[in-house]
């Protein structure tokens, strides 16, 4: 029987797997393994977890490492479904990893980009609080939400338990903040108007005060890195300033001169040797303080914004030293995506998609989010003659060379419909791998948006 016939045959008894069984039943001691595992292959992955079900040897069969290991390099080809690292890395050392982990990695994937696009359903999780106004949410892990307000109190929950284990609270006074995940760590930054910075680590046993300092000036941190103790900062002046946090020593770097423009620095990124500066008209990439390279800089056709802008994390290459970072730009009615490709000390700068409506005069985007690795985003809009908030949810493929249409790869999955201001949804964040949502509204509600075909 040839491959063609085999997949016909598999297709009509689909979903039927007790009907392949029996197919398959005088065949097992016939067929060799590989041609099994090729057969089984070609099952969904409910029908293969119901296959293994009905005797020894195909349960056998469709636990097999190899079986998983093509699955899951069959989904690294697509691009199309976010992967928790390191399976998502260009260099996947397979021996490192169980069948049962491949398996169980495999599934929760696919599970989440099936339902990805299907309709969800608000869950609260902290009611508004008077005077309490949300600077950001950021989810680390797939699994822990981080809330920040603006009076300097942070807490931290268990989306999967939907718990507080942590909560910090600095007092009165306006805070800015900067969270991120770095050597395996969630580090948090909070800096006053008195421009104090405090640097902490957080778990759920707590938030753990690293450090400490102070400024001449009020600098906003923008980059941390917890291997060498370092941070990144910039100010109302024209330059970025790493200072250690130990010692407190400290390095400039110049930055470049748009005469007298408005360009402040949007989002930084480490990069070995070298530093990333996204700014609201250039795109620049600087040497480490004392390390000797040439500057590059590319000059953006429109200011990025003017609302915010959402950075990936460094996507790397096969290739030593080179890294693929996307931005996507809220421009108040559309949406921008660029991409940014760094080899060695050199760096390219394209329009890689965007999300521009017909109708865009009449409508505002009032909150959006970028996947870690730009697998997916997300937007909140509102139509100015409506009350109604609709979220938006879209994938973008991995491929190198793809236009991402973002409105014609997304749909409308939830929408809040309401005269109240209040309940305007000014923040969101958004976990690629699971897919999980969490949303912040002007009031100082989080909720989450939790997916109904997973409920089910």
């Amino acid at each position: 029987m040839g491959r063609r016939q085999t997949q016909k045959l598999i297709a009509e008894t689909s979903p039927r797997p007790a009907l392949i069984a029996t197919f398959m039943s005088p065949l097992l001691d016939v067929l060799p393994s590989e041609l099994l595992l090729l057969i089984i292959s070609l099952l969904s992955i409910a029908d293969t977890q119901t296959l293994r079900q009905t005797c020894r040897t195909l349960c056998q069969l469709t636990h097999d490492k190899s079986l998983w290991l093509a699955r899951l390099d069959h989904i690294r080809q697509l691009g199309d479904t976010p992967l928790p690292p390191p399976l998502c890395d260009p260099i996947f050392v397979a021996a490192e990893f169980s069948s049962r982990a491949i398996e169980s990695a495999v599934i929760s994937a696919t599970r989440s980009t099936d339902s990805w696009l299907h309709p969800r359903e608000m869950v609260p999780l902290i009611p508004a609080v008077h005077g309490q106004v949300i600077a950001g949410l950021e989810i680390f892990l797939d699994k822990w939400l981080l809330v920040v307000y603006l009076s300097g109190r942070a807490q931290l929950w268990d989306m999967a338990n939907r718990d507080s284990v942590a909560t910090l609270d600095l007092g009165h006074g306006a805070w800015s903040y900067f969270g991120c995940l770095t050597s395996g760590k969630i580090m948090l930054a909070m800096s006053s108007v008195e421009t104090e910075t405090f640097l902490y680590t957080v778990d759920s046993t707590g938030f753990t005060l690293l450090g400490s300092f102070r400024c001449a000036e009020d600098r906003t941190v923008r980059a941390i890195d917890a291997e060498r103790h370092l941070v990144v900062c910039h100010s109302a002046t024209p330059e970025l300033s790493v200072i250690c946090w130990d010692d407190q020593a400290k390095w400039t770097i110049p930055l470049d001169d748009t005469e007298e423009m408005y360009n402040n620095v949007l989002a930084v990124h480490l990069l070995g040797s070298h530093i990333l500066a996204i700014r609201a008209r250039t795109v620049e990439l600087h040497p480490w303080p004392q390390v000797p390279s040439l500057v590059m800089v590319h000059r953006l056709p429109s200011a990025l914004g003017p609302a915010s802008i959402c950075v990936s994390d460094p996507i790397p290459s096969s290739a030593d030293n080179s890294y693929t970072i996307f931005i996507l730009s809220n421009g108040i009615n559309h949406l921008s995506l660029y991409k940014v490709l760094v080899s060695g000390g050199t760096m390219d700068v394209s329009l890689a998609g965007a999300m521009r409506p017909d109708n865009s005069k009449h409508l505002f985007i009032s909150a959006h989010a970028l996947g870690l690795r730009a697998g997916r985003a997300m937007w909140v809009e509102r139509q100015r003659s409506t009350i109604a908030r609709r979220v938006n949810l879209c994938t973008l493929s991995q491929r190198r060379e793809a236009w991402h249409e973002m409105a014609a790869n997304g749909a409308v999955v939830f929408t809040l419909a309401s005269y109240d201001l209040r309940d305007d949804l000014t923040h969101c964040a958004l976990a690629e791998v699971s897919g999980r949502i969490a949303f912040g509204n002007r009031a100082g509600a989080v909720f989450l948006l939790e997916n109904k075909r997973l409920q089910g």
